[in-house]
């Protein structure tokens, strides 16, 4: 009888733990959507201290972070995540490690980050868009060009890869192939895009 007593107990409290996170889970969803980030990281903190250190408590956390303005911070949850989570979640760490060294003006190491998207995801052209971008910022012309050729192959509709692959081409000075590229991509709301376009592209 005390057995059957002391598994009921465990049942119903691993039952009550069960939905104590799930409560929090809840609560913090609610308040990302508010943009609530503060009053979210709250609550992915008390998911940590009861002892749910799961991948996407850390992401989650980092997101919070990110967003509250400590990307420092941000990047040590990212890489918990990523030392838990298994390797087909790993892209989506890597992306955000990425935008942070991005942010930071620290190309080259969020270029590579944007490369290991491609372990798990090597048909991806988002990846290799965010290669690209690094690349340009690392003044790597060719190579980004190189690189937004390659994500053409795989998503010819893609306005975003057009409009980069004309600045790309800016910098290279090929001013007629870039201007190709900025009249293919002209469908995006991109005011940057009609200004180099009206600096350079004037049709006679």
């Amino acid at each position: 009888m005390k057995k059957v007593l002391l598994l009921v107990f465990f049942v119903l409290s691993t039952f009550s733990f069960a939905q104590s996170i799930k409560v929090l889970r809840q609560e913090a969803v609610k308040a990302i959507n508010n943009y609530d980030f503060e009053t979210a990281k709250g609550y992915y903190e008390k998911i940590l201290d009861k002892g749910y250190k799961t991948w996407e408590t850390y992401v989650l956390l980092g997101d919070c972070e990110f967003h509250l303005g400590d990307p420092d911070k941000a990047l040590i949850y990212f890489n918990k995540a990523e030392a838990k989570a298994d390797v087909r979640y790993h892209a989506t760490i890597y992306i955000r490690k990425g935008t942070i060294f991005m942010q930071q003006k620290k190309y080259e190491e969020a270029w590579m980050q944007f490369l290991k998207v491609e372990i798990t995801r090597p048909e991806d052209p988002s990846a290799k868009k965010l290669q690209a971008t690094a690349l340009y910022h690392m003044e790597k012309y060719n190579d980004a060009l190189f690189t937004l050729t390659k994500a053409e192959k795989l998503d010819n509709s893609d306005l975003e890869i057009k409009y980069y692959k004309g600045l790309a081409l800016m910098k290279l000075n090929k001013i007629p192939e870039a201007c190709e590229n900025f009249e293919l991509a002209k469908g995006l709301d991109n005011t940057e895009l009609k200004i180099v376009s009206a600096q350079h592209c004037i049709k006679p």
